[in-house]
């Protein structure tokens, strides 16, 4: 079995690798994350230039149609240089979510945008009292119209300041600790009644706690 790296792998993980020693040294990333935003939206747009955040979505959507290895040489890289632009939570959570979870018309809404760098995103789904058992949710989402409406807190919501849209976990039926009964929504981060409160990590990171009501 050959376990080298294919040639598109490894121009990847060059380019990756220049981009961190030639922009994103340390005083650099210091200065990024003691910005306003924790991050630098001109290097996310870099990215998306690059071809960086279309590495795991299909061609059919504007991506590169790649697998976890691709992905892999892309976080290995970006972790090399501790880089804080939102990768892992916009396009492996976020993004991973709506590729697998979402239906038909929510990938080709938003798929293309994260490619093209248009969207921010994140996953909201710890909640205080969970810890490891993601299915201890007090969350809930209740039918109201054509849509539904979320009451509960999610914490340590990674890239939860900055995100445009959120993947929320809530409960749609059964007890808090029931593993059935849950359900992943799209939420505009903007929404009525979304509230966040930011705050950084031991490594820089802003996350935020997020409450629905």
């Amino acid at each position: 079995m050959n376990f080298d790296f294919s040639e598109e792998q490894q121009m990847v993980r060059d380019s990756i690798a220049r981009f961190v020693q030639d922009d994103y040294d340390w005083d650099t990333r210091k200065a990024i994350v003691a910005s306003d935003q924790g991050m630098s939206r001109d290097n996310w747009q870099l990215f998306a230039e690059l071809g960086w955040l279309s590495i795991p979505f299909a061609e059919e959507h504007g991506g590169f149609g790649g697998n976890i290895v691709d992905l892999s040489v892309v976080m290995e890289e970006l972790g090399k240089g501790l880089v804080a632009e939102p990768y892992f939570p916009t396009v492996v959570l976020f993004g991973g979510l709506i590729k697998r979870a979402g239906s038909e018309a929510q990938q080709a809404e938003w798929l293309p945008r994260i490619i093209g760098g248009e969207v921010l995103g994140a996953f909201a789904y710890v909640e205080r009292q969970s810890r490891f058992a993601l299915h201890d949710c007090q969350t809930t989402a209740t039918k109201s119209g054509d849509g539904y409406v979320l009451n509960g807190e999610k914490v340590v919501v990674f890239n939860g300041e900055q995100a445009d849209q959120l993947v929320v976990l809530a409960r749609t039926s059964g007890d808090q600790s029931d593993s059935d009964g849950l359900s992943l929504f799209v939420v505009d981060a903007a929404a009525a009644g979304v509230d966040k409160m930011s705050y950084a990590m031991m490594d820089g990171q802003r996350v935020a706690n997020i409450t629905f009501k």
